[in-house]
């Protein structure tokens, strides 16, 4: 597999952008993982060639970033803890703007033109959602 570096540059296309990270080892661990695509989810074993299908064990779709921050059910009472902290954020700060609640938004929030302090907000829900879930990625 090759990595051109592509997928973590539409996440953070600003070079000066400076990363938050995690107290915790195996967040920073995990988090760095999913900000370069390559995880040890089933999507990029499979592709990798050390896992036999690319199937979710919720069965619902294949293992990505994006399944698992926003649909695995395997994982839901974990996310909506962190959607409830996110959503009530979102909806706080950008009355006059629709946001979503999206992948990048969860990896790279700065990138959605939210202040520094919320995207700190944001990041600590990622990481505690990252935690909670003690899921080798």
């Amino acid at each position: 597999m090759y990595f051109t570096g592509r997928y973590t540059y539409e996440l953070i296309p600003d070079v000066k952008t400076k990363v938050t990270f995690s107290k915790d080892r195996d967040t920073r661990i995990a988090y760095c993982r999913m900000l370069l695509n390559d995880t040890m989810l089933r999507k990029d074993s499979y592709c990798a060639g050390t896992s036999d299908s690319p199937v979710c064990d919720c069965g619902k779709a294949e293992e990505s970033v994006e399944h698992f921050l926003l649909d695995c059910e395997n994982y839901s009472k974990q996310r909506e803890a962190m959607m409830n902290n996110v959503q009530d954020l979102v909806s706080e700060t950008k009355s006059k703007k629709s946001l979503r609640i999206t992948e990048n938004l969860l990896l790279a929030p700065y990138c959605e033109n939210i202040r520094k302090r919320d995207t700190l907000f944001i990041k600590a829900a990622l990481f505690e959602f990252i935690s909670c879930c003690k899921r080798n990625i």
